[in-house]
């Protein structure tokens, strides 16, 4: 049995431990994927390998079908991950050096854009805050004349007044000097 956990790299340890071995060291549960048991639990002993199965049933039908397939998918992708890698690594330093400095150059340029925006941004809010005073101060005027109107509009109504008061006196006063010389004639003639 120390044949199914003989290929340590494909076998996925868990934090779990389980029996002791008979050596006396404790045991983790670990993975199996041979193509016989993938995905099968068993118990492995750090010096010894394989112990006992954790699973009881071992793995059949589509299930296993799909836990190989999965199993070599995954060798798949490893295997063309540490191939990029590698050609990553093999990249002449001047070619990552040049895609490097244009890089560096452009981020420069950006920041010295940002800059530039920052500073027309703090000039605008700089104006900004001098509209925002000339406007409060235009406000400020506004109240001020249209205080200023309705006094001349409440003088005007009272000039007004007074006019047609002094109106009616002067038309009340010529109405009464006819009537005393109206009298003084009327006695004059008896």
């Amino acid at each position: 049995m120390m044949s199914q956990s003989s290929s340590s790299d494909a076998n996925s340890i868990s934090r779990r431990w389980g029996p002791l071995c008979n050596c006396g060291r404790a045991t983790s549960v670990t993975k199996a994927w041979t193509n016989e048991n993938p995905g099968r639990r068993f118990f492995r002993c750090g010096v010894h390998g394989f112990i006992n199965w954790a699973d009881e049933e071992k793995p059949f039908g589509w299930q296993k079908v799909s836990l190989l397939e999965a199993r070599d998918e995954i060798r798949q992708l490893k295997e063309s991950l540490k191939a990029m890698k590698e050609q990553m690594v093999g990249l002449p330093v001047s070619a990552s050096n040049d895609h490097l400095k244009k890089h560096e150059e452009e981020k420069k340029k950006l920041e010295e854009e940002k800059k530039k925006f920052e500073a027309e941004n703090k000039k605008l809010e700089e104006e900004n805050k001098k509209f925002e005073a000339e406007k409060k101060k235009l406000e400020e005027e506004k109240k001020k004349h249209d205080e200023e109107k309705k006094k001349l509009e409440n003088e005007v109504i009272c000039a007004n007044e007074r006019e047609k008061m002094l109106r009616q006196l002067i038309v009340l006063s010529w109405g009464c000097f006819i009537v005393v010389i109206a009298m003084c004639l009327g006695m004059g003639k008896k």
